[in-house]
């Protein structure tokens, strides 16, 4: 099964947060150093609920 259910909950997590691409920032993180670019960490996490569904924050 995987994670492919929960995909469609992060892209709608992502357009109610307003995360989507920041060109602005991309462009201030690369001039500053690539290597901090291609190591800037986002975070999802997924977490089994008691009922054996799962949730992702």
């Amino acid at each position: 099964m995987g994670c492919e259910p929960l995909l469609p909950s992060l892209r709608t997590a992502i357009k109610r947060q307003d995360m989507g691409v920041r060109s602005d920032f991309a462009v201030r993180a690369v001039r500053a150093s690539t290597a901090a670019m291609i190591e800037a960490p986002i975070q999802f996490y997924v977490t089994e609920n008691d009922d054996g569904t799962a949730a992702l924050s």
